[in-house]
């Protein structure tokens, strides 16, 4: 059975066949091994490389820093790094997504894909696609324990639950998941925080017609992340009275997200179509920092004339940042930026075995010009067993809203950081 992919090109086609360097991970195995999350998933795909352990896992693409490594959930772009301007909190953007159970597979893009998807894919794409909803309802639950060799090692233990089926026949079906999971502090100074997060979602699927397909979904989220003096805070000598800065200290750290998303599906005579608008807001509460992202999008595959199979589409994304503590140079605390961009990509079969896709996007930035981004990709089909790939893609990421702003400057490990409007 021939795997079909849609994060290549923006619409579907075989994974042999798709302009990309690109890995997927089905349902099958998905089951057939024990992953505990997306993280654990990746592990054995090539090019990707986990990151750092426990609480601060995250996913790097060839090499690349994790900021530039993009995550979709169904095509629509995840990012709540602006609440955590330092270390980029590394463990957190992996823990919005959904649990296992509720993927059915997870296409990796490896290289620069900013030709199709803009700013934050130099690195590649990661799109987890969700299980479709059945007609007769379905349910999984799933509990696992970890408990650690060595007892000053904190325990994991996680629950994760999947339901999904038909309230109206051939015409509204909903589909609940959720995820819930503590790690235990380790007891040894620089050791894993101790974690706690739990993540539930609900979508509605709305069919009208064959030709259509409107889904609404809504989530929430919340981690907690605990360093304790006396465990993986070193603790204080005995008598020491600490009065310098930066002084050892518990710290509990918090981090919440809403979600909301409204999409649409379209199947026509003349070529297919997939939109959506969707909300965000991520509040890292122990700092008093709240981000909101609007992100629309709407593109359309249509082939065009003989041979040619194109892809066109328009992109809007709107950020806003209330930060209370971090700004030491002004009093400013609210930032926004708007992007918006427009995108076109073809697909020429040249021959029965030669494809060549050339696509190009121009993002516009509010505090700074454009950029445009080409690719060129050729994919020659040899035998069934042998596909040659190559081509030439392009990638870019833009300022994020502290880096372009003026009168923003925050201290960062003894140095500091300041906005800079001039950077492109």
């Amino acid at each position: 059975m021939e795997v079909i992919v849609v994060s290549a090109s923006g619409s579907e086609q075989m994974l042999k066949e798709a302009p990309a360097s690109i890995s997927v991970i089905d349902r099958a195995q998905l089951e057939k091994r024990f992953y505990r999350d997306l993280t654990d998933a990746l592990t054995d795909v090539p090019g990707v490389v986990v990151t750092g352990g426990g609480d601060r896992k995250d996913i790097s693409l060839r090499g690349m820093a994790s900021q530039y490594t993009l995550i979709l959930i169904d095509g629509q772009r995840q990012t709540s790094r602006e609440t955590r301007p330092n270390s980029d909190g590394p463990g957190v953007e992996g823990a919005w997504t959904p649990p296992i159970s509720a993927i059915e597979r997870i296409e990796v893009i490896r290289g620069p894909m900013s030709s199709l998807y803009g700013s934050d894919a130099i690195g590649g794409v990661i799109n987890i696609i969700t299980r479709k909803t059945p007609e007769q309802w379905y349910g999984e639950v799933r509990l696992d324990s970890t408990i650690q060799e060595r007892s000053e090692s904190g325990n994991i233990n996680q629950a994760s639950f999947f339901t999904a089926g038909g309230l109206i026949p051939e015409l509204l079906g909903v589909q609940f998941s959720g995820q819930f999971s503590k790690r235990d502090e380790d007891d040894f100074t620089a050791g894993f925080r101790g974690k706690e997060q739990s993540n539930i979602k609900a979508k509605f699927i709305l069919t009208p017609t064959d030709n259509h397909e409107i889904m609404f979904e809504a989530g929430t989220g919340k981690q907690t992340l605990d360093a304790t003096l006396g465990k993986t805070v070193a603790a204080l000598a005995p008598g020491e009275n600490c009065g310098r800065r930066g002084c050892p200290e518990s710290s509990t750290t918090e981090y919440e997200q809403q979600t909301f998303s409204l999409s649409h599906n379209g199947f026509y005579d003349f070529g297919s179509s997939r939109s959506y608008l969707k909300y965000d807001k991520f509040d890292n509460t122990s700092r008093e920092m709240y981000v909101e992202n609007t992100d629309a999008q709407t593109s359309w595959t249509l082939p065009i004339i003989t041979d040619h199979n194109a892809t066109l589409g328009a992109a809007y994304l709107k950020e806003t940042l209330d930060d209370y503590t971090s700004n030491k140079i002004s009093d400013l605390t609210h930032v926004e930026n708007e992007q918006w961009s427009i995108f076109a990509e073809d697909e020429w079969a040249a021959t029965k075995s030669f494809k060549l896709t050339t696509g190009l996007r121009y993002d516009h930035d509010g505090n700074f010009a454009g950029h445009w981004s080409p690719r060129l990709y050729g994919v020659y089909t040899a035998t069934n067993d042998l596909t040659i790939k190559g081509g030439i893609s392009t990638g870019f990421r833009a300022p994020n809203i502290r880096q372009s702003t003026p009168d923003w400057g925050q201290v960062s490990r003894g140095g500091n950081i300041y906005g800079n409007p001039d950077l492109s």
